[in-house]
């Protein structure tokens, strides 16, 4: 936090006003606000996201991926917060532009996606959410392949979503189908892989599959016992 406050100083003393030094100041704020959101403070880490935002915008203008950057980091700030309709409005302004100057495809798009997937469930916009997350879904397929650990947690999370929906039957499809390919591809112990035993667990026991549930607590306990 001092380096960066130390950082964001010596550029405000230099009095230099173009526009490589102004985007080096939003960037410096932009450290500030990871630093004080880190460290407890987020009425701070508030604050500095706005004044990193507002400046980049200034310089950079409003359709650089520099700003996405910005945007996102004072988006998670105010998820944090749980001021969501405010996160969910800079999420949705970062994933456009993200999607426009990356590419939808972009792993800084598909992150920003999943972000704004969340904030949407968190507010109970659940379709919505599933539309996204199904969407990302296809592109981890499509960019790691079917195998990918990365493609099982964008079935977990859909299986997540789908579990909130009451939709049991598909929930346990993409959870057990997300289980075999962490197992398989991280070993039984990973946590990645625990937290599908886990996940498995959530859903067979609100879908009242007892047998399922008995199944993976006892695979579960016998992987911890390891």
């Amino acid at each position: 936090m001092q380096a960066a406050n130390a950082e964001m100083q010596e550029l405000a003393a230099s009095g230099l006003q173009d526009t490589v030094t102004m985007a080096y100041q939003a960037s410096a704020l932009h450290k500030c606000e990871v630093f004080a959101q880190a460290c407890g403070a987020p009425a701070a880490a508030e604050a500095l996201g706005r004044a990193s935002t507002a400046l980049m915008k200034k310089t950079m203008g409003e359709e650089d991926g520099l700003v996405a950057a910005t945007m996102l980091g004072l988006a998670e700030v105010l998820l944090c917060s749980g001021k969501l309709d405010e996160a969910e409005a800079y999420y949705r302004s970062a994933v456009q532009l993200q999607a426009t100057v990356q590419g939808e495809d972009n792993p800084d798009t598909l992150r920003a996606v999943r972000q704004l997937a969340l904030v949407l469930k968190r507010q109970g916009k659940l379709d919505e959410a599933e539309q996204l997350y199904e969407q990302n879904l296809h592109h981890y397929k499509a960019i790691y392949g079917p195998d990918s650990f990365i493609y099982a947690t964008g079935l977990m999370q859909l299986s997540a979503l789908k579990l909130k929906l009451r939709d049991f039957a598909t929930a346990t499809e993409l959870a057990e189908k997300a289980l075999a390919l962490n197992e398989g591809s991280l070993g039984a112990r990973h946590p990645t892989t625990l937290q599908s035993y886990q996940l498995c667990k959530n859903v067979a026991r609100q879908a009242g599959d007892r047998a399922a549930w008995e199944r993976h607590s006892t695979a579960l306990k016998l992987r911890l016992s390891l």
